[in-house]
């Protein structure tokens, strides 16, 4: 049981690796797609901004969870999210990409409040920390793994090879999820899912209300730092597609030792 739950759970942070990875693709890569699409680039931090807005959906959607199971949750977000990359990858357009990052958004404030419930329901709980930790390795690996290879994608291929190929993996993966989770602890009990308070009751919680501030502006301040790193980084020193996709790495590091 305990190995097949640690297949089960390598498989979902693999997939949320993905995601994570087409969430920050455009931050290293922004002045490439924009001269490729013909828009500015604040048409691209626009997308990026609306990549942000649809995380904040986050709240209502790990309420419908414990109503339609984990499972249903990870798979159609995973599911969603993949199939809008596959439409980048095939029809490169500013609309498209627009779509895609808008569905990559959704699908994490989808997959990952269900992934946490789906550890607190299956890990005890003097491990369920450190699994969450283990599993929020995505946000690093998709700096220290994710962006390098999309990276050398770009520079051998097109700017939007890299979400034809996350698309590719992304189906795979909720297929296996799909298979692999199991249909007996995917939601919260009856009895638990009654006593859970709506959404819009929730948010009249003052200390809910500070920690949704808080994370908004932790989110925007690194948005800020991740939109003007690459830019700077090619105007001072004029580097090219594959060494920011490898620059990315330190930032990578960064964020390995911290979730650690």
């Amino acid at each position: 049981m305990q190995s097949q739950l640690s297949i089960q759970l390598a498989i979902a942070t693999f997939c949320r690796l993905l995601l994570k990875t087409g969430r920050r693709f455009l931050y290293p890569f922004a002045a490439v797609v924009s001269g490729a699409l013909g828009v500015t680039l604040v048409a691209i931090t626009m997308l990026l901004a609306l990549n942000q807005v649809a995380a904040l959906l986050a709240p209502f959607f790990g309420h419908l969870s414990d109503r339609w199971g984990y499972r249903t949750m990870m798979v159609g977000g995973l599911a969603l999210a993949s199939l809008a990359m596959l439409a980048v990858g095939v029809l490169p357009t500013y609309t498209a990409l627009m779509i895609g990052l808008a569905a990559i958004g959704l699908a994490i404030s989808v997959c990952d409040p269900a992934l946490h419930a789906y550890i607190g329901a299956c890990v005890p709980f003097a491990k369920r920390g450190q699994t969450i930790g283990l599993t929020e390795l995505a946000w690093a690996g998709s700096s220290l793994i994710g962006i390098p290879v999309a990276g050398w994608l770009v520079e051998s291929y097109s700017w939007h090879t890299p979400f034809l190929v996350m698309g590719i993996l992304g189906i795979g993966g909720a297929l296996l999820l799909r298979r692999l989770l199991p249909t007996g602890v995917t939601k919260a009990s009856g009895e638990v899912a009654r006593r859970l308070p709506a959404p819009q009751a929730a948010l009249r919680l003052p200390t809910l209300r500070g920690l949704l501030v808080f994370a908004l502006l932790v989110s925007c301040a690194s948005d800020i730092f991740f939109v003007t790193y690459a830019l700077w980084l090619v105007d001072d020193f004029q580097m090219g597609i594959m060494a920011l996709g490898f620059a990315t790495v330190a930032i990578g590091l960064a964020e390995l030792f911290g979730e650690l």
